[in-house]
């Protein structure tokens, strides 16, 4: 699990922009040594998510649902760097960096939206039978809802992340990382496509739930 948590921390952030490289992460967070050649912040960022990514397998594997409270804790949680915006929900306008075109909520719809996606997540987990698919297509529903409503001023996609793991990882799903090979096709069916698809992103977290499954059976073999 320890190592599976570090390549997620790494490759996640890695998506926002972090520089960090895997040997550095593990260096930071196994051996707790900081590399000299990054920064200050950089260190940091990597340090609080991985809080984050801890308290969401506790919850996970605790079966705890996720609330309003819990995902602001995530957020506070993986932006402690950024005090002044860590656990808040934003009062301003914010766009995606290099993709104008994706859409997200206006101030005053933010907690409205959100309290509505909680409530469907709410209705959805307390179903006796869900089938495979179903569950795909609520997180993929899921993830992309949230990333349109854009809760915070940044620190949106990785909280976003952390929720859809947890989600899945609830209903049994080995959520232990995106791997390398699916980062890019991941980013391009969520912040960085020109339009919303559910499909596509279920069918991205398909392949990521295999490559888990084939990863752990390989482990244990």
């Amino acid at each position: 699990m320890n190592e599976y948590e570090i390549k997620f921390i790494q490759h996640s952030l890695n998506l926002e922009g972090n520089p960090i490289t895997l040997p550095d992460t593990i260096k930071l967070l196994k051996e707790h040594l900081i590399p000299k050649e990054l920064s200050v912040e950089t260190v940091q960022e990597v340090q609080n998510y991985q809080k984050a990514t801890q308290a969401m397998i506790r919850d996970s594997e605790e079966k705890k649902q996720l609330t309003k409270e819990s995902i602001l804790n995530y957020h506070y949680l993986a932006m402690q760097h950024r005090p002044e915006i860590a656990g808040k929900i934003r009062r301003v306008a914010v766009h995606i960096k290099g993709n104008p075109a994706f859409s997200v909520v206006a101030v005053n719809k933010i907690e409205p939206e959100l309290d509505a996606i909680l409530k469907k997540y709410n209705l959805f987990i307390l179903k006796k039978k869900i089938s495979v698919k179903e569950i795909l297509d609520f997180a993929s529903e899921f993830h992309n809802e949230f990333q349109h409503i854009h809760s915070f001023i940044d620190g949106n996609s990785r909280t976003t992340r952390l929720i859809t793991f947890h989600l899945l990882r609830t209903e049994k799903f080995p959520m232990l990382d995106i791997p390398l090979g699916l980062l890019e096709e991941y980013l391009f069916s969520t912040k960085g496509s020109e339009k919303r698809d559910d499909k596509k992103l279920a069918i991205v977290l398909q392949k990521i739930i295999l490559y888990n499954l084939k990863s752990i059976n390989e482990r244990m073999q």
